[in-house]
């Protein structure tokens, strides 16, 4: 099944922009029709400079728009409120309140904080699946991509990716 993502806004957070440049998928991602936007403090996360860089780049191509404007107050009201989420977690959370969209995160806290507070949350799976469904990307590709992601993020959810890959394997 499609999930039609046409013009809807994606507020992404550090895993899912490590992910999609671990796995090599960032310029694909923007084959979606999306409006994909994040925060400062979520760029600021990204320390290793191979991953900055691709970051930056899709930053300067205008494909990913970054929002300095959050309510500091109301992002570190969250921090304190949630102990196990970042400041750029929180503002990832902030952000999504005030535009709405689908949360793209592969942190586990982040994401079920954002289903308690009833939010729409995707991930890297998500993003894989999309790229099949709307025929960017070959289901062999996506199986080496799968196959590659729990070494690149030794978080990834093993199990997902299994059941992905059970349904990616039926009908082949």
């Amino acid at each position: 099944m499609v999930v039609s993502i046409e013009k809807t806004i994606v507020i992404k957070d550090a895993c899912i922009l490590i992910d999609l440049v671990d796995l090599d998928l960032l310029e694909a991602f923007y084959q979606l029709e999306v409006t994909a936007v994040t925060t400062g403090f979520v760029i600021a996360e990204i320390l290793d400079e191979e991953q900055a860089v691709a970051v930056r780049k899709v930053v300067s191509d205008g494909k990913l728009t970054v929002y300095d404007d959050g309510d500091i107050a109301e992002i570190t009201a969250l921090t304190d409120q949630h102990p196990g989420l970042s400041f750029a977690d929180c503002s990832v959370l902030e952000l999504a309140f005030r535009v709405p969209g689908i949360i793209l995160s592969a942190d586990g806290s982040l994401r079920n904080e954002a289903k308690r507070r009833q939010l729409t949350v995707k991930g890297s799976l998500w993003v894989l699946n999309q790229l099949v469904e709307q025929n960017f990307m070959t289901k062999a590709e996506c199986l080496v991509k799968l196959d590659l992601y729990p070494r690149v993020n030794s978080r990834a959810p093993k199990r997902d990716i299994q059941l992905l890959i059970n349904k990616l394997n039926v009908g082949s």
